[in-house]
């Protein structure tokens, strides 16, 4: 398992170099249209939410079409590849933070 420092390296590194794709293939979704200025202003980390926003848009689909948050279109034209590329780093993140709670180190 890596250490949580080299996840985070992870994360800001694939969200730096997938932003600009997911939010040509998102332009019309709630989220980002709504919040394109705030996530430019923050830099690295406003990429790393950007891509947050894009991974959960993909494993809950449905929420986010019933929601008006996303166009079913827009999840379909996401290529398998650049989904394989997002979901690690966010993943590994999910299950580090939910070690810790568990473990009592947070909280």
């Amino acid at each position: 398992m890596l250490p949580l420092p080299m996840i985070v390296i992870w994360t800001a590194v694939t969200s730096h170099i997938l932003s600009n794709r997911l939010q040509q293939i998102f332009e019309n979704s709630l989220i980002i249209r709504q919040n394109r200025d705030l996530h430019r202003r923050l830099g690295v980390a406003g990429e790393i939410i950007i891509c947050g926003h894009v991974c959960l848009v993909c494993l809950m689909p449905r929420l986010y079409i019933w929601r008006g948050v996303a166009l079913r279109s827009e999840i379909e034209a996401l290529p398998n590849d650049l989904k394989m590329r997002l979901y690690p780093p966010f993943i590994a993140s999910f299950v580090w933070c939910s070690a810790l709670l568990i473990s009592g180190l947070i909280f």
